[in-house]
């Protein structure tokens, strides 16, 4: 029996959409492969200082790897993760300004370039304006945008809010607002992160509901509704009939894609989180959040972030932990030696300790996990944090078949360093989960290449992860044309292409 489209979508009313171009209904004209699922938000948790390379980078290249004491929280996600290790960040080596200290690491790694400093002429993002060595490069704002901003204002659709903004510091007093040092709306314009509870709180959930009644109906007219897909399964059965293997697979993958338009169109029911946050006025100190350790803040703040992204108030959410110094982290271990290096005759705190120095308790240097477990777990904290967002994430429902928040979302965790006692921006580490749009998962990719050792570089650069995330989401430089792949300092070719992740 021959089905033509006409048929096809006259006996579907048009619930299912348009149909692929099928080899069946063409005459044996063959379609293009069918797309993957992709992701519809992007969520970004970034911290400062690096990590300990040894006790952070899996143990193998591919699938077969341990996870180290730092990473080893991420093991029960292990098989939504890509894990990149050893990723030099190659627009810092364009200008020795850039390669040591502090300044411009934060500002590039989600960036891809310079600061504005660094560059002549027009001053455009270009690779021709960058001028080597120029004094004083290191200052300013980033000469681009942050991937996630690139992505964010592609992806927004109706959404009422272009990001979720939030910060977490472990200051002995409050902050509300402040410039962050990671996340650029443009070039030289920091993003602005939220880092009082309160604040954010009312801010995005003042409006929605408590009353669990209300909230109830919600959920049972979502369970009355009925699939699109099951008003026409009848059709869908008689066309599948005689498809050949291709065609079959292009058809269930059109389903599965209309599928995801209605969980889209019916996401879960918008949740406040749970917490105490109080309600001050806007103009109130908030005293209840002053001497909260970074552990404290994070237990607000995480539930925040997930239940907005299940809300789908934005397309973008962002999570900054904002102290390098001597933050309170909450974390036993980490605290007590803190406090120990504070009350020496020569006080230090967690930034000497990230840096290898000698400390002024017993003189023994913090380089080397064997001599500083504290340390180890101070980073181990971030990466706990981070499974905190994708198991906040993956405990909202957001469709009937069993699909998640997490399974609607790409989350990253990025860090401005490699080994943090070496202030050196090459072999960063980057965690890719949820729905990566096609790219390898429960996978290592070790950038060095084969063969190439620590200290060499590497054959792939944070530019191209930044690409990789940006290819998850199958952005294009025109509607149909090809794949974004030069995201970043235009023209530099080292930064070009994305990781070599997808099938």
């Amino acid at each position: 029996m021959t089905l033509s489209r006409r048929r096809f979508l006259r006996g579907a009313s048009g619930a299912a959409l348009a149909l692929p171009w099928l080899e069946k209904l063409a005459g044996g004209r063959a379609f293009a492969q069918a797309a993957v699922t992709r992701p519809t938000r992007l969520v970004v948790v970034a911290y400062p200082m690096g990590f300990i390379h040894d006790e952070w980078a899996p143990s193998a290249a591919g699938s077969a790897f341990t996870l180290p004491r730092i990473t080893a929280p991420l093991e029960p996600f292990r098989r939504h993760l890509l894990i990149v290790s050893n990723a030099d960040n190659k627009a810092t080596q364009l200008n020795s300004q850039h390669a040591f200290g502090h300044p411009a690491k934060k500002e590039s790694v989600l960036t891809g370039t310079l600061m504005r400093a660094a560059f002549g002429g027009d001053q455009a993002n270009v690779m021709a304006n960058v001028i080597a060595d120029r004094a004083g490069s290191d200052q300013g704002g980033p000469n681009n945008e942050s991937v996630c901003n690139y992505v964010g204002t592609r992806i927004r659709g109706g959404r009422p809010y272009a990001s979720i903004d939030l910060a977490i510091s472990g200051d002995d007093y409050d902050r509300n607002d402040t410039n962050s040092s990671f996340f650029f709306e443009g070039p030289v314009t920091p993003v602005k992160v939220q880092a009082n509870p309160s604040r954010a709180f009312h801010q995005f959930f003042a409006n929605v509901t408590t009353d669990q009644a209300a909230l109830d109906a919600q959920r049972r007219a979502r369970a009355r509704k009925k699939s699109a897909l099951d008003a026409v399964r009848a059709s869908y059965v008689e066309l599948r009939q005689g498809l050949n293997p291709q065609d079959r697979t292009r058809l269930e993958d059109h389903a599965n894609r209309v599928r995801q338009l209605e969980l889209d169109m019916a996401r879960a029911a918008c949740a406040r989180p749970a917490g105490n946050y109080g309600t001050p006025s806007p103009t109130a100190p908030y005293l209840p959040f002053r001497n909260l350790s970074m552990m404290a803040r994070a237990n607000l703040m995480v539930p925040l972030l997930t239940n907005a992204m299940a809300c789908d108030l934005a397309p973008v959410g962002r999570l900054e932990f904002i102290d390098q110094q001597g933050p309170n982290f909450g974390v036993p271990s980490v605290d007590a030696a803190q406090a120990a290096w504070r009350t020496a005759p020569n006080p230090s705190d967690w930034h000497g300790m990230v840096h290898g120095d000698a400390s002024p308790v017993d003189g023994v240097r913090t380089r080397g996990t064997p001599n500083a477990p504290y340390l180890v777990d101070s980073y181990r904290f971030f990466v706990e944090k981070f499974v905190d967002v994708l198991s906040g994430l993956r405990s909202i429902s957001e469709g009937p078949d069993g699909r998640t928040a997490l399974d609607n979302s790409m989350v990253v965790l990025v860090s401005d360093y490699g080994n943090g006692d070496g202030h050196s921006s090459n072999k960063l580490g980057f965690v890719l989960g949820g729905n990566l749009g096609g790219a390898r998962t429960n996978f290592h990719f070790d950038a060095r290449g084969r063969d190439a050792g620590f200290y060499t570089s590497s054959a792939f650069g944070s530019s191209q992860v930044l690409n990789t995330i940006i290819r998850g989401f199958d952005l294009r430089v025109t509607p149909g044309g090809a794949p974004v792949g030069d995201f970043g300092l235009q023209g530099f070719s080292a930064g070009a292409g994305a990781l070599p992740v997808f099938s």
